[in-house]
């Protein structure tokens, strides 16, 4: 990270380009807070930016690149455009990205399993890079025989993504011959264990990279230790979640992308809960702040497909649509009945993502003839597809201590038995 003399004069200079280009959003709460800064605690006074403030951003001829966020509970999307100079900065910021984690010019690298969205900057950073990128497209088979045939030795790709290909090249004793695998955006249930699999299997090292639809990527693991490095054309910092005060304890991770000069983030607020400390490895990174792991997110919000939903929008929405008398999800969130009487299930099925309702049969039969009603409307609202599953009490007692379940990134043999057992009766074909 720079000194603060020269840090002090880039974030001004964000301010200043700020002040011009925030004047095309309807809404621009932050204007008044875009004046000159003299210090550090003067730019952290500043309110931070969330993609909210983006929601009815007007687009002009002068941006040549839109990053795309995810549609929040609501189905607002917000739009967060480039200008050609700042999309060229972004993709030198990726270059920096891929050399940290030790991609070279040699590597003959595919990115798998990406939207095009995604894929155009990544693909344009490995070519400024210098390194080969090779096509994979279709089903895992077709995209694990264009990995052998075109001899790549580099993927980058997410961890579900990357579990399937473990799976197939096991299943049928197949073999890559690959150097580094990189993985980012879904959480692993155990990094230890995944990378002694990848070796195990795909004879290479794993990295763990982090990062938005917003800003792109904005850490990588560190090969020494056990934490994530930031990216040095970023600078970063954590306020409580409520107060929005700079803490030094957990807290919610801010990130002025230092490359973005044309329509800066100021202070952009990504959600995600860390705890910064001091770098303790050999790493040439200019930034000594590190972090060992996302904590948890600020709100409710997990990614189903390409929406973000809220799961507490889920729980207001299903208590209006069944009924007050019937309080589907009070105890499950509130606790405030005594057992539960409807849990939540995030599961795939054919690789896409669905949201369950388990519900106690003894107890919705009454509510029978609105199931289709609930499904439907659940569905039209979160872009998400929905199911309502009915359960005997048996059953259904032995998921009442659990507020949701997601096992869309666990393995099969670490899903609990009950659970499995539940799922079987009622054959489901999960791609568990």
């Amino acid at each position: 990270m720079k000194n603060n003399s020269n840090l002090i004069k880039d974030l001004n200079g964000l301010l200043s380009a700020a002040r011009t280009s925030y004047q095309a959003m309807k809404t621009d709460r932050l204007s008044k807070f875009l004046g000159k800064i003299n210090s550090i605690s003067d730019y952290q006074k500043i309110p931070p930016t969330t993609k909210e403030d983006f929601y009815d951003f007007n687009l002009s001829k002068k941006f040549s690149y839109v990053k795309r966020s995810r549609l929040d509970e609501n189905g607002k999307e917000p739009i967060l455009p480039l200008t050609e100079d700042d999309y060229w900065r972004y993709v030198e910021s990726e270059v920096g990205r891929f050399k940290a984690m030790g991609v070279k010019k040699t590597d003959r690298i595919s990115v798998v399993n990406f939207t095009i969205n995604e894929t155009i900057p990544i693909v344009n950073s490995l070519m400024k890079l210098g390194a080969t990128y090779i096509v994979t497209e279709g089903d895992v088979n077709l995209i694990c025989d264009d990995l052998i045939k075109k001899e790549v030795n580099v993927i980058f790709t997410y961890h579900r993504m990357l579990e399937k290909i473990i799976e197939h090249l096991e299943s049928r004793s197949l073999k890559l011959a690959l150097r580094l695998v990189i993985v980012t955006a879904e959480p692993i249930d155990d990094k230890n264990l995944l990378k002694k699999r990848v070796k195990k299997v795909l004879g290479a090292d794993l990295i763990d990279t982090i990062g938005t639809r917003e800003i792109g990527g904005y850490a990588y693991e560190c090969p020494e230790k056990n934490c994530y490095h930031f990216l040095d054309s970023l600078y970063v910092e954590t306020v409580d979640p409520e107060t929005k005060a700079v803490t030094s304890k957990a807290g919610e991770l801010l990130i002025t992308p230092l490359w973005r000069k044309d329509l800066p983030l100021i202070r952009f607020a990504t959600r995600d809960l860390v705890k910064l400390e001091q770098k303790t490895c050999s790493c040439k990174v200019k930034n000594n702040l590190v972090f060992k792991k996302v904590l948890g997110r600020i709100n409710e919000n997990v990614k189903i497909g390409y929406s973000m939903v809220d799961l507490r929008e889920v729980y207001f929405e299903t208590k209006k649509l069944i009924n007050y008398q019937y309080p589907v999800i009070d105890n499950l969130f509130l606790r405030i009945a005594p057992s539960l009487n409807f849990s939540l299930l995030l599961s795939n099925e054919k690789e896409t993502d669905i949201l369950i309702i388990f519900v106690e049969r003894s107890k919705f039969n009454r509510y029978l003839r609105r199931k289709r009603i609930i499904t439907e409307s659940l569905s039209a609202k979160f872009n998400i597809g929905v199911e309502i599953v009915l359960l005997s009490s048996n059953d259904f007692s032995k998921l009442s201590n659990n507020k949701y379940l997601d096992i869309r990134y666990i393995k099969k043999n670490r899903i609990p038995k009950y659970l499995l057992k539940i799922l079987n009766q009622q054959s489901m074909s999960f791609d568990l």
